[in-house]
């Protein structure tokens, strides 16, 4: 039983991380929207953008340090790193805030609603980016 649980563990360690680390992150993400949006009653989309670029801050670091675990040998290293992350989090931040615009503005959708829909695509967006793209490992 020990055993499957560690090789279960040892193959798929960096998903179950990533999770953890993005369930974080979402809770991050809503939270602080929450506070904005329900809380000190800022515009939907100033909100949004707000707690999105908040999150993706958060998840840079949390991806680093816990998910891929990568070392950037030289500064220009961690810089190609750090860049292509953010760029890789900005396209999926345009999804997310121009699916909030069109779903919560546009079409009226309820704003906690939308929300947790565009994380679900999101969560699975950024995943797949950081892998491919970002921290390779």
């Amino acid at each position: 039983m020990k055993e499957n649980v560690l090789a279960f563990w040892t193959r798929h360690r960096r998903i179950l991380v990533y999770c953890v680390v993005g369930g974080c992150t979402t809770l991050v993400n809503m939270a602080l929207f929450t506070a904005l949006y329900y809380g000190a009653h800022f515009n939907e989309n100033a909100a949004n953008v707000t707690a999105v670029v908040a999150s993706v801050i958060f998840a840079y670091i949390t991806n680093k340090i816990y998910v891929f675990q990568t070392h950037c040998p030289t500064a220009s290293d961690f810089v190609r790193e750090m860049l292509t992350f953010f760029a890789a989090r900005g396209l999926t931040m345009l999804i997310e805030v121009g699916g909030g615009y069109l779903l919560m503005t546009l079409m009226g959708m309820e704003a906690w609603i939308c929300k947790v829909l565009l994380i679900c695509v999101v969560l699975v967006l950024n995943y797949v980016f950081s892998r491919l793209l970002v921290f390779k490992t």
